[in-house]
């Protein structure tokens, strides 16, 4: 049975007496009842609910053994309402828990033994909360977790999540077991400032990294990678990019946009294998690519160009896979292809000295 109750103001007393009356209620709507409070014994006849709903309510506080009665919960949705923390034990009667979101709340911590006796929770939703606190790593069976728009400065990642969002956050530690399930991470917008952390999730098809500050990506961090498709570093403080002649097999998407790069070509070897590649906004001198690349599309505006390297490139480039242009040169530059560059004997001596 289902029962849902559109605009009314649901006392303590009548949902009890409510749910007294409707012997299996197994998925219970309680979705923008304006709800402030919810009594302890609220869900004492609620033994078959399975799936409860109470978002977009004004929930400021839960009482520790609202769930004692209902060991069958499996669905708990409770986001946007007006919760700051959780009562020790919340959770420890209701071991089918498999899907709980809490997002768009005031949480500031979850204490590491909230989730202990849900061993079946695979979806877990925390977003935009105040997190500065969540150990996930101690909740194994996570599938599918976000707790982006948080406070978060450790990110513990769980050993078989398949689906991680820590976005907008300011992570600068990412720690836990080797998880070969890992397949897309979102830590963008975060401030990490290295990347040997990747070791641990060699299964990784999707990483987005960009806005944080990283200064250097190495081939040894992605050694392991079986997988990776899409890689976005943009708009981090890299100076270095060094996959010399150890290219990624699978990477299709490279984002290396806004960054401090000036040196590149001697990871000539990866760029001729992707499918997008994205170097616009950078210091970048003197580029080259193979007749038998594969690259769809490309980037190179706000560069540094030289112009016989940009002669040279596009001898292998036809026009339409570069999809950005410059404007404006600035003085000693001019526009070749819809770039700007500057004519040159040598290069490097006329730009910064360049360094391996």
């Amino acid at each position: 049975g289902q029962l849902s109750y559109k605009s009314m103001h649901l006392t303590p007393f009548t949902l009890s007496a409510l749910l007294a009356s409707f012997h299996k209620v197994e998925v219970l709507n309680l979705n923008g009842l304006q709800i402030e409070e919810i009594d302890t014994n609220a869900f004492a006849y609620a033994h078959t609910i399975q799936k409860l709903y109470m978002r977009f309510n004004v929930i400021r506080y839960l009482p520790p053994h609202v769930f004692q009665n209902v060991p069958l919960l499996t669905v708990l949705m409770l986001d946007r309402n007006d919760l700051s923390s959780l009562p020790p034990g919340i959770f420890h009667n209701t071991p089918k828990l498999t899907m709980m979101s809490m997002s768009n709340n005031n949480l500031e911590r979850i204490e590491d033994d909230t989730f202990q006796a849900t061993t079946a929770l695979q979806n877990l939703q925390l977003s935009s909360n105040r997190l500065t606190h969540v150990d996930l790593a101690l909740i194994p069976s996570l599938f599918h977790v976000n707790v982006s728009y948080n406070l978060l400065s450790t990110l513990a990642i769980p050993i078989a999540v398949e689906e991680l969002d820590a976005s907008h956050n300011t992570i600068n530690v990412v720690r836990g077991p080797v998880n070969v399930e890992l397949t897309i991470l979102k830590l963008q917008h975060n401030n990490l400032t290295d990347t040997a952390w990747l070791l641990n999730y060699p299964g990784l098809v999707d990483v987005d990294l960009s806005y944080n500050q990283l200064e250097k990506i190495t081939y040894q961090h992605f050694v392991k990678m079986q997988r990776l498709e899409r890689l976005y570093v943009s708009n981090n403080r890299l100076v270095a990019l060094d996959f010399y002649g150890r290219p990624i097999p699978t990477l299709k998407v490279l984002d290396l946009s806004h960054n401090h790069l000036m040196w590149v070509e001697h990871n000539q070897a990866q760029f001729d294998k992707l499918q997008y590649l994205y170097l616009d906004h950078n210091s970048i001198v003197t580029f080259k690519l193979s007749t038998s690349h594969t690259l769809k599309n490309l980037t190179l505006s706000h560069n540094d160009w030289d112009c016989n390297s940009l002669r040279a490139l596009f001898r292998n480039v036809a026009q339409p896979a570069v999809h950005d242009a410059d404007q404006h040169c600035k003085i000693d530059y001019h526009l070749e292809h819809g770039l700007c560059c500057k004519e040159s004997d040598k290069p490097y001596l006329d730009h910064h000295h360049h360094h391996h």
